[in-house]
């Protein structure tokens, strides 16, 4: 795989453009640039942790994916990173871990169905109790 610094370095190069020049006649082909690089290094992380996955390295899978998660938020593959997450945490039997992880899908992307095939339904929500006094 490729070195992805040349892609922070081009990331880093639109942000710089847009906070210098907010309303310079190029920035929403800057923001359009920023955005193809996230999405760019986002799919690089994904791809990485599928291979891990894939070779049964499951906690160099789980480090990408948590990687694609934190760092890429907004982009398409931190939900694909979740779901594989899932996979990878009922693979080596972290429960907990899925569990987690399919709670956060169900808050985050509701009504996803690929979600529930991989988590299940969520779970019915809570009603608090009044306090007694």
């Amino acid at each position: 795989m490729l070195d992805s610094q040349y892609g922070q370095t081009a990331l880093a190069t639109y942000r710089s453009m847009l906070e210098l020049y907010p309303d310079s006649p190029l920035a929403p082909q800057a923001e359009k640039g920023a955005q193809h690089m996230l999405e760019w290094l986002a799919t690089k992380d994904y791809l990485t942790g599928v291979h891990y996955a894939r070779r049964k390295a499951p906690d160099s899978a789980i480090l990408y994916f948590k990687d694609v998660i934190k760092n890429y938020p907004e982009t398409d593959h931190a939900r694909e990173s979740y779901l594989r997450l899932v996979e990878v945490y009922r693979s080596i039997n972290y429960r907990d871990d899925a569990r987690d992880a399919c709670t956060t899908l169900h808050q985050k992307y509701p009504g996803d169905n690929e979600v529930r095939s991989v988590c299940g339904p969520p779970p019915p929500a809570t009603v608090a109790k009044p306090a007694t006094p």
